[in-house]
Formats: structure tokens, sequence, C-alpha cells
């Protein structure tokens, strides 16, 4: 029988109970029911932290081990999905589902779970403070933190198969703190994984919780691969393999760095998204000498998994002459460079490892340094007002109409003090909705605004599916396509790529595999796991999601400032004769009447 384990911090005490859920997502929607957490405030300790696995996962079929996080965002307060690879392999070798955090520890941290001859062990070891800024303070930051752990462990597993997860002082002095795990300890801090969106380290912080170990003797579920087998040659045909190579070939040949900005090029935002006023011709121009000419030149990369068997080997490694080795992802690189006028890799690696070592969402990270440099520039902030000193007293520059190539060491150099102030707790500011209550910088700052709620940065493409009132923002649980249609039409498509997206995340499956997985997957959950209906189902687990927000009273703003000047040039682009508001009003009423069957 399929289980999961609960801890409870406040007494100190464990339990294994069964599960038996369709999936992770749903199961983490039904415990934040059950113990009414949309009650709470979202840092109470007793909002349940969840990370597990999906009922698909096993160690044959790359992409289905990837471990899945879902916890109350410190953000908006709405409950978050985020997810890294390979995370569910150590709760395969656990022979547990899931692991349930409730309660705060009296200290910082460390939870050691482990599954010995079906025998379920643990201990919670604390560190002091001290002990913890220790590594923290550290040139590898929170990687010196997790190889402590993979040294310390070593004892407790008595030599069986565990992998470490960490969060870093981000998660401590901010509400984008990331959880990290390198997917071994011989390659800590080099070739990673990042549940990034949201702040699910923070979250993990608010349980005073800064690391798990999690692993033991278990199996695979031989029957179940068997199962799996049988369902992709009958679906897929019997050379169902080279379908999941052809589906996967993005990832696999070139990775998201090289493959988005080829595939998009102008539809991408440079500059603090002020690349979209330019005319096409001068777009063309600074994209041939800033992107092609500069960002992609003499791009190589070695390959690699985040452990799982997986046919689309998608991280992709670059070495650098003057910086250590680097996994380069589109969104984390986009980030910290073409989005703040840098575009020489090495530099951006700098910054990158930078956030990812001390422990931040390089992504929300990016739009809120963007936003700070584009204030400086226009004079709306000073740098004595932030407490940045730099050498050099030169402004930044994020207009693509005056930029001159020599401003990107200034945008980098103010950017490498801001992450810094974050990170020693100096800044005084734990997000971009703390900061524009300060400061008048709504015109230079893009963000979704939630209100008294919080905030929630979009992901990096230039559509409304990001930006429109969705179910759940920061994730691609929406059509990101550079594409206008009419707000009802649009509306369709979006909840219809909802539906999808959360198939996938409850089946515990990497979204890089949708291409061939999609189509199949009811047929697939209905004969390996004797779910039937799962599109239904997975619409009731929406449903239920949308009925949480309601309860927390989580509801996004009309755009305005930087975000609106965005979404009425994309309207204007795409000659849509409908002011913005008037738009998302459309479009969020069709959305919703989804939610209830209503539509067509």
């Amino acid at each position: 029988m399929p289980s999961y384990v609960e801890l409870e911090l406040d007494e100190k005490r464990v339990k294994e109970k069964p599960y038996n859920y369709s999936g992770i997502v749903e199961f983490a929607v039904e415990k934040h029911f059950e113990f009414e957490s949309y009650k709470l405030d979202y840092d109470s300790p007793r909002n349940p932290w969840i990370i597990g696995r999906g009922n698909l996962s096993n160690l044959t079929f790359g992409g289905s081990a990837r471990g899945f996080v879902i916890f109350r965002s410190p953000l908006d307060s709405f409950l978050h999905i985020s997810s890294l690879g390979g995370g569910g392999i150590p709760f395969i070798y656990a022979n547990l589902q899931a692991l349930l955090i409730l309660g705060r520890a009296e200290k910082p941290s460390v939870i050691f779970l482990k599954r010995k001859e079906g025998k379920l062990e643990w201990k919670i070891e604390e560190l002091s403070k001290d002990e913890l800024f220790s590594f923290y303070n550290k040139e590898n930051h929170v990687f010196s933190l997790e190889k402590k752990l993979y040294e310390k462990a070593k004892e407790f597993f008595e030599g069986l198969y565990f992998r470490v997860f960490v969060v870093g002082p981000g998660s401590i002095y901010s509400k984008f703190g990331s959880l990290f795990s390198s997917i071994s300890e011989k390659e800590v801090g080099n070739v990673f994984d990042v549940a990034g969106r949201g702040g699910s380290g923070s979250s993990l912080f608010a349980h005073n919780i800064v690391g798990m170990v999690i692993g033991g003797d278990g199996k695979e579920d031989e029957e179940l691969v068997e199962k799996m087998k049988m369902v992709f040659k009958e679906e897929l045909g019997d050379n169902y393999m080279q379908k999941m190579i052809e589906g996967t070939k993005k990832y696999r040949e070139f990775g998201t760095f090289k493959a988005n900005y080829s595939s998009y090029k102008n539809k991408l935002p440079l500059f603090n998204w002020n690349f979209f006023f330019l005319e096409e011709e001068e777009k063309s121009r600074i994209w041939e000498k800033f992107v092609d000419s500069k960002l992609l030149k003499d791009y190589t990369f070695e390959t690699k998994t985040c452990m799982e068997k997986c046919v689309a080997a998608c991280k992709k490694i670059e070495r650098y002459d003057n910086h250590k080795r680097e996994k380069v992802d589109y969104e984390p690189f986009h980030a910290l460079g073409a989005l703040l006028g840098i575009f020489d890799r090495e530099r951006i690696a700098k910054l990158v490892w930078l956030a990812d070592s001390l422990g931040f969402d390089a992504i929300y990270l990016g739009f809120f340094i963007a936003g700070i440099l584009e204030a400086l520039e226009s004079g709306k902030i000073s740098l004595k007002e932030l407490g940045i000193g730099v050498e050099r007293k030169e402004l930044p520059c994020l207009n693509p109409k005056v930029y001159k190539e020599e401003k990107e060491r200034v945008n980098f150099e103010i950017a490498q003090k801001i992450i810094k102030k974050i990170a020693n707790g100096e800044f005084g500011f734990k997000s971009i909705k703390e900061f524009i209550e300060k400061f008048d910088v709504k015109d230079e700052m893009l963000f979704l605004d939630f209100g008294e709620k919080g905030d929630l940065t979009p992901n990096y493409y230039y559509t409304l599916g990001l930006v429109a009132p969705i179910l759940m923002h920061g994730k691609y649980f929406s059509d990101y396509k550079p594409r206008y249609l009419p707000p009802e039409e649009y509306a369709k498509v979006c909840y219809e790529r909802l539906i999808k997206e959360l198939a996938i995340a409850n089946a515990g499956y990497c979204r890089f595999h949708r291409e061939y997985l999609e189509p199949i997957l009811d047929k697939v959950m209905e004969i390996v796991l004797g779910i039937q209906n799962y599109s239904e189902r997975i619409k009731e687990i929406a449903k239920k999601l949308l009925e949480y927000k309601r309860k927390v009273g989580i509801r996004q703003e009309e755009p305005k400032g930087k975000l609106l000047k965005i979404v009425n040039r994309f309207l204007e682009e795409n000659n849509a004769n409908i002011p913005a508001n008037e738009y998302f009003k459309r479009f969020e009423r069709k959305y919703l009447s989804f939610f209830e069957n209503s539509a067509e």
C-alpha cells in the first residue's frame, strides 16, 4: 500500500499514513483543505509543506521521477506547485509517495529520513545560527551546506542511496528563496535542480527547516514499469523509445537557452521589456548586435541529466575562462542577462551562480533587479537610498534607444551589489510588493499585483496568457505563445492548457515530455493505475484550487504601470481594438465559466 509521512515538528513525531490519491497535486490540495490552511496566514508553520513524487514515478522511464513541492507561497498567499528534476528518486528509494511537514522546529534543522529493510527511520538535527551561517558565508554558500550534509548523512544511511535538499540565505531574507538539490555528491554546485518559483525555500524556512536528506533501500515498482512499457507500446508503437526521443529533441539538442532565443527572436523581453517599444527595424538591429553576435556567439555545452535515465538530457553545462562551469537555462540566464542589458555569457553566469548559491529564485530576482535599475536610470530612486555603494557613480541603462555596450558593466556591478545586499539581510525589502510600498516605481517594475495578498512575476515570454487572470501564475499553466486571440477564445485555450499541464504535474512527470505523453496520458493512468476519466479528475482538482483561492481571498488586480504599458503595446501590435482592462474582464469571465462546466 503506498504511503506518505506526516512529520509534526512541534511534537517531534512521525506518522506513516496510507496514500490513496490520483497524484501528488491532488494529495496536496486535499491536505490543505483538511488542515484548513486557507484560514491561516501564509507564513504560519501550520500550513502543510509537501514534497513528493507522482504515481507513475520509476527509475526506468526518464521524466517520471520529478520531485514536486506544493506549499503556500509567501509571495501571493496561494498554493503553489514547484518541481525539480530527479527529486522523486529519493522517494522511490524511501518507498514513500510524499513527506508532509507541519509545525516549526525550535532551531534551524535538517530532516533525515530513510527506509531500510522495510522500516522507516528518521531524525532531526539542529544547527545553531552560527553553525548555519558558517556554511552560508563560505564561497559556495548554500552548496557548502549541501556538501556538509552529504558528509553528515553517510553514517545515517549506511551506504544506501540518498539525496540532499537545501535552502540558502535567500529563503531567510526574502520571500523568493528556492529549494536546491544537486544530482549527486560529486556534482554539488555543478549540476543541480531548483524548485524555483513561488518561494518554496522561503516557505520551508517558515518551518525552520534548512535541509532534508531522503533515501533508503527501496526498489522501483517493476509491475508498474511493465504496465507502462505495455501501454507505451500500444499507444506509441513498437518504437516508442524513438517517439520519446523525437518528442524531446528541443531539450536534448539545444536546451532551453539556445532553442528559445533561436525560435522566439524579437518576441523575448530585453532591457526590462522596453525592447518592445522599438520599431521592428531597430529591434532587428539590436537583436543581431547583442543577441546573435554576442549572447549566442560560440555557445558550446556538455550535456547532463537530472540523474534520471532521460532521453531529454536537458541540462546544458558551459565552461568559462574566468568562472566555474555553469548550468545554462533560458529563464535564469535571461532574467540576469538580456533583461538587465547584459549579454556577455560569462558575466551572466556569474550573476546566475551568485543567485543560485545564495538560494534565490533567479527568475523573480531578475524582475526585481530590472525594475530597480530602470528606476535608478529614471531618477526615481538613488544608489544612496538603497545603501548601495559602487566604485563608479555611473547610472545603469535599460533604455535600448540610448544603450551603449559599456553600460553592461555598470548594470552588472549594481546587480551584483543588490543580490548580495538582499542575501545579507541588509536590503530591507523581501519582495517587489514591499519595495513599491516605499518607492513609487510601478512604471519601472513589472509584476502581477494581488493587492494585500502580495505579488508574483510571470515567465519571460511576450504573451497575454501568463499575465491574464488565470488560476496559477509563475508556471506554464497557461498558453505562452506570442499570439493574439479574442478574449473568450483565448480563455478556452488557456484553460485547456491548464488542464493538460496540471495533469502532467499530478502524474509526477516532467513537462519536457509533454509532446508524446499528453495525448495518451488518460490511457496511461487508466491501464497502469486503474484511474478512469483522468482528465475529468484533473478538472475537479482545478476547481478545488479555485475554491481554495477564493477562500483565501486572492484576486488579481487590474494591470497598471509597467505591466499595463506592455499589455497595451501587445494589443496595439496585434491591431486589437480593445482596452487592456476590458480584455482581461472578458477573459476572466469566460475562463472562470469553464470551472463551473457552463461553457460550451
